[in-house]
This record gives structure tokens, C-alpha cells and sequence, in this order.
């Protein structure tokens, strides 16, 4: 929100979140991607079989911004473009290429399935996406608060996402935490801050409910373009 460097711009009727990375390894003081992870190119699938996915165009302004991620949004049934070469999925759903070039035309296409087929989660992934620190007995307190009476995931979930979107306020350039208890200092005494906090916040808090969680860092794309009808980005 901060930038006004253009990165991407975005054509469709609505689009959600652009994925870039998942972070889901949390060492009690900063979040990290799993190294080295394994992706799937994705499958050749025809025109024909796309009928009903939600399609999307993006131009890219800075490839090398990229790192080789194709920013997208949803479940990506295909995608098509001329300055990358083999895109496929890894394990957290992001879109990755075998290599990425500048051209005269940074564009690519993707397809959106509407109903993406159920994943669970294998056990190495289950344990990786709950591990999280000892809660103190003052933050265990506040959550069982905050969740009484919602004893379903989803619920329980739901409860927290509003919990801190209406009691909580969004602020950039909030002050340090406590790098010995930065959670406990975000929830029970701030209660401010930017997107990273609310995000990490949110994720330990599910973790600690039993509840798998990751964070996800990405785009959220601005207005129409004037000129284009595009989504800067």
C-alpha cells in the first residue's frame, strides 16, 4: 500500500489474493519457507475442459521481481504464456516455473477452477502447519475467552478472523515488539499493527487450537486502471 511501483497488471471481472510464497515454519521469531521445495508441472489440460473456470490476463512489468513465481489467485487449472518455461504447483499451492525471461510481452493466462478437488494433508505436513511455541498461561487464557462457546475448527476459526479485524487496529509503522514475547505484546497489550502481525498472529492462534495454518504472502489487487480497465497491482 506504501508503493507506487508498479509490479503487475490484472484483467478479470473480480480476482482474489495473488499468492507469491507460503511461509510455514515458524522458529519462535520470524517466519520461513520450506527449503528446497518439490513442484508438479501442470497438466496439459485442452480448451475444451477449461469450460466454466474463471479466467484471468496478467502483464508483468518486473520479471526479475518474481523469482520465477507466477503470482496467482485460487486453484490454477492452466497456464500460458511466452516468457517462462514449464509452470507447475508445489506442495503449497504456489506457481513456480523451470525458468523466467524478460520479453516484449511479459503476459500470461491463467484458468481459475471454481470447485478445486479436496487436499488433505499428508502427517509430515499436519505436524509441520500446528508446531508452534508454548503459549503463557496469560495468552492461553485470552484465546479460551475469546472462544467460548465455538468448539467447531471452522467456527472457532471464524471467531478469531473477526476478533481481531473488529477489536484490533490496523496501523503501519507500529512500534517494535518484544523479541522475547512478541505474541503475548501484539495481543494482550498493542493490539495494532500491520498485515504481518494480524497474518502471524492468526496462524499461531489456529496452530494452537489444533488447527493447521500458514501464512501466505502475496498482492492484493488495487484499482482499475483508468485508461486499461486493469487492476494495478
Amino acid at each position: 500500500a506504501n508503493s507506487s511501483r508498479l509490479l503487475l497488471q490484472v484483467e478479470a471481472a473480480e480476482v482474489g489474493y495473488l499468492r507469491m510464497m507460503a511461509l510455514t515454519e515458524f522458529t519462535g521469531g520470524q517466519w520461513k519457507a520450506e527449503a528446497g521445495q518439490a513442484w508438479q508441472p501442470l497438466a496439459n489440460t485442452s480448451p475444451s475442459w477449461l469450460a466454466g473456470h474463471r479466467h484471468r490476463r496478467v502483464r508483468v512489468k518486473d520479471v526479475a521481481a518474481l523469482n520465477r513465481v507466477l503470482p496467482t489467485d485460487g486453484f490454477p487449472a492452466r497456464v500460458e504464456g511466452r516468457f517462462f518455461r514449464t509452470p507447475g504447483r508445489n506442495a503449497q499451492g504456489i506457481v513456480v516455473c523451470e525458468a523466467m525471461w524478460n520479453s516484449g510481452n511479459n503476459l500470461y493466462e491463467y484458468w481459475v477452477n471454481p470447485r478445486p478437488p479436496a487436499e488433505l494433508l499428508r502427517d509430515w505436513q499436519r505436524n509441520r502447519l500446528l508446531a508452534h511455541p508454548a503459549p503463557s498461561p496469560a495468552l492461553r487464557a485470552w484465546l479460551d475467552a475469546v472462544l467460548a462457546g465455538a468448539s467447531e475448527p471452522h467456527a472457532q476459526a471464524r471467531r478469531l478472523e473477526a476478533h481481531l479485524r473488529d477489536t484490533f487496529k490496523y496501523e503501519l509503522g507500529a512500534p517494535e515488539l518484544s523479541r522475547l514475547n512478541a505474541l503475548d505484546e501484539f495481543l494482550l497489550k498493542e493490539r495494532r499493527g500491520h498485515c504481518e502481525r494480524f497474518a502471524s498472529a492468526l496462524a499461531l492462534l489456529l496452530r494452537m487450537q489444533g488447527i493447521p495454518a500458514r501464512v501466505v504472502v502475496g498482492f492484493v489487487p488495487g484499482e482499475r486502471n483508468w485508461l486499461s480497465g486493469w487492476r494495478d497491482v
